[in-house]
């Protein structure tokens, strides 16, 4: 019965679909970089699991496991994967990404008024976790497994799970989501590092090259730096920038892409142009905050060159 109401409803979701387009991003934080939990003899450690995704589903096949973290390197060993039963005492940790399992639900999710967000392929559990938690309207999910006749490797996210029937080819669960902390950090608010700026002589570096240069009166070595009023906004350009501006010779611009979710962070290089545009780079990371961005910025490599808001 449970598979007739799926279908009828996904007949009535499609054609409303098109009308219609829903909020993605910025839902429940699943995972995280950097950091883990308290950790005791307890904990189930697997070695020679090779990603993140695959420690994952190493959890997800656990009935007792809440949360994992995976290193791809700790104290001599690579690709070491700890599932937790208990979550306790969140601290940092270096070479890792932590992430949350569900809430079990035994069976399926049935389909009520309006509580069916959307459909997606998905070859395992814990990929049909994550499409959930990029929807900000997403607390649950049923997916069906391989042996699944009528919706064989397909993920339904729901608003909620009131009822629901039972099933031996789908798994349910409702999200977990991560409370994550982002770290300490200081403020680069110095008005002249708006883009608009005109040329300058300042740099971001500790270690002056020129007398003609000046450090940054808010640079204060490398760190995590938060971009603030008055410096314009919160983020740097994610574009070649010409040069003379910012304060400085050479504004700097991140070659890459800022991080979607919360709790994310991603490692790209801020390029400075000199000769072309990305004569000079340095290795940054990028953290989504939620509502700002943090960056892990390091002395320029030279003093002509600055870090920019936009």
């Amino acid at each position: 019965m449970i598979r007739i109401n799926i279908y009828l409803a996904i007949v009535i979701f499609s054609f409303n679909r098109i009308k219609c387009e829903f909020l993605r991003s910025k839902g429940c934080v699943t995972f995280q970089e950097g950091t883990t939990w308290e950790f005791d003899n307890d904990q189930a450690i697997l070695p020679s699991v090779v990603s993140s995704e695959l420690c994952a589903t190493h959890c997800f096949e656990n009935e007792r496991c809440l949360g994992y973290t995976w290193y791809s390197f700790i104290e001599g060993s690579h690709n070491i994967c700890i599932l937790f039963d208990e979550l306790r005492n969140q601290q940092s940790c270096e070479n890792c990404v932590s992430g949350t399992g569900p809430a079990d639900i035994p069976g399926s999710c049935e389909i009520e008024e309006e509580n069916l967000i959307d459909y997606f392929s998905a070859a395992s559990e814990s990929e049909c976790y994550q499409l959930c938690s990029q929807d900000e309207a997403c607390r649950f999910y049923t997916w069906f497994d391989q042996s699944a006749i009528l919706f064989k490797n397909e993920c339904f996210t729901f608003t909620s799970c009131e009822k629901v029937s039972s099933c031996s080819d789908c798994k349910s669960g409702g999200m977990s989501c991560l409370d994550f902390t982002c770290p300490e950090y200081r403020v680069l608010n110095d008005p002249t590092r708006l883009m608009s700026h005109g040329q300058g002589n300042y740099c971001d570096s500790m270690d002056k090259n020129s007398e003609d240069y000046t450090t940054s009166p808010d640079w204060f070595g490398p760190g995590w730096y938060r971009f603030q009023l008055p410096a314009g906004g919160e983020t740097m350009p994610d574009s070649t920038e010409n040069l003379g501006y910012c304060g400085a010779t050479s504004p700097g611009w991140v070659n890459g892409h800022h991080p979607s979710q919360a709790g994310e962070m991603r490692n790209e290089t801020v390029c400075f142009k000199l000769f072309n545009d990305c004569s000079l780079g340095r290795d940054v990371s990028i953290l989504n905050c939620g509502s700002y961005y943090l960056y892990y910025l390091l002395d320029t490599p030279a003093c002509n060159l600055r870090y920019c808001s936009t």
